[in-house]
């Protein structure tokens, strides 16, 4: 009776949908503050949150009842677990960011390019000690508790799992070459462009900065992951104009 009662009354489903939508993409804005914070200060998470609160593909995605904003938030989370990682890692971060990544990947499996983030920060806080990179606990414990996770969630839906990583989604058979990865790169450029061009232009003016600055290790918290996450699109999946949302968030904090 129930089920018949909702299938016969669906606007405050939707309704509710839509708020919770909405209150997603508001709260992806107050991470990206807090990542720009973290990172590069006060100022910079204002601008960060500006730039996204502001944002055409964030603030006109964020209406539709769909995964998109939530795995931005999730995806979010993620690097703001790495950020802190890098500033000053504790068992803490690195439990929240496997713990993160995994309820990440149950949101949508792409996310998981998130854990790039969070590797890079525990590459740079050892340095040249490569025996605490490879066998830190609380590194392992992340992974670990992000596998299980992940698991969990391909067990409850496995041909979903499948369907999208080794069926009718995945491109990875398909012939690839750099020049197609470069024309995958220059697609999701003119997007932003035309969809969002002061977050791309800001982007690109904040990471010449950092450049100039010789700040490496700001540029590759902020760059390498859209820089995989376009790579692991072209290889392994296909692109569309929204995919380029879930990096809204750090093209934003750069």
């Amino acid at each position: 009776q129930f089920s018949q009662q909702v299938a016969l009354h669906l606007v405050p489903v939707w309704v509710v949908a839509r708020v919770l939508g909405a209150l997603m993409g508001v709260a992806t804005v107050g991470v990206a503050y807090a990542i720009g914070r973290r990172l590069f200060g006060r100022t910079a998470g204002l601008w960060a949150a500006a730039l996204l609160a502001t944002s055409f593909l964030h603030v006109s995605l964020s209406h539709f009842v769909r995964h998109w904003v939530p795995a931005t938030l999730a995806f979010s989370l993620i690097v703001l677990a790495a950020i802190e990682v890098y500033r000053a890692p504790s068992r803490r971060w690195y439990l929240l960011g496997g713990l993160f990544a995994g309820l990440a990947f149950g949101v949508s499996y792409i996310t998981v390019v998130g854990l790039v983030a969070l590797f890079l920060a525990h590459i740079y806080r050892c340095g040249r000690d490569w025996r605490k990179m490879l066998l830190d606990r609380w590194l392992w414990a992340a992974s670990g508790l992000f596998a299980g996770l992940a698991a969990l969630f391909v067990a409850l839906h496995p041909q979903e799992f499948f369907r999208i990583t080794a069926g009718e989604d995945s491109t990875a058979t398909a012939v690839k070459s750099l020049a197609g990865l470069a024309g995958e790169y220059g697609y999701h450029l003119r997007n932003l462009l035309n969809l969002d061009p002061v977050v791309l232009i800001a982007a690109i003016l904040g990471v010449f900065f950092l450049l100039v600055r010789r700040r490496w290790r700001e540029v590759g918290m902020v760059a390498a992951t859209p820089m995989v996450y376009i790579a692991v699109l072209y290889f392994f999946f296909h692109s569309e104009v929204r995919y380029i949302l879930m990096m809204l968030p750090l093209l934003a904090v750069a």
